[in-house]
């Protein structure tokens, strides 16, 4: 007579992140030999899981087109967590400042600019959708 198995129910992550990331002032831009774009987002970054993350930290890259920039004067810009305990939330306000080329400028006005964002924890590592920047929000691509 055939074994009966047990239906196998999915078990969440032992840590896993959600990440929500609103731009709460529109961007300003300044014109000398450069442009300086200054903006504010507001991050919200949820522990999913059922074990706590140690060490939580996001990474940020800012491009347009194929160029990469610096965010605050970092590249990667590396925004320090700490621990995140299991099932919270831990909410960011990021006020970002992009200098680029006045053709950079050009690009990011039509085009936007693209945040590339890894959130990174001794358990686990997780890259989320490119985040799309432009005069009227963001969204994720």
């Amino acid at each position: 007579m055939p074994r009966a198995t047990l239906p196998v129910t999915p078990r969440a992550a032992p840590v896993d992140f959600d990440l929500v990331v609103s731009q709460v002032k529109s961007p300003t831009s300044s014109v000398f030999l450069n442009v300086t774009l200054q903006a504010e987002l507001n991050a919200s970054l949820t522990n999913l899981g059922y074990s706590d993350a140690h060490n939580v930290q996001v990474e940020v890259r800012a491009r347009v087109g194929d160029s990469y920039l610096k965010v605050n004067g970092a590249d990667p810009l590396v925004v320090m967590i700490g621990n995140l305990p299991a099932r919270n939330t831990a909410s960011l306000a990021l006020p970002i400042e992009i200098k680029m080329s006045l053709i950079q400028g050009n690009h990011a006005q039509t085009e936007g600019i693209i945040f590339e964002i890894t959130v990174l924890s001794l358990e686990r590592t997780k890259r989320f959708p490119d985040l799309r920047c432009t005069q009227t929000g963001c969204t994720y691509l």
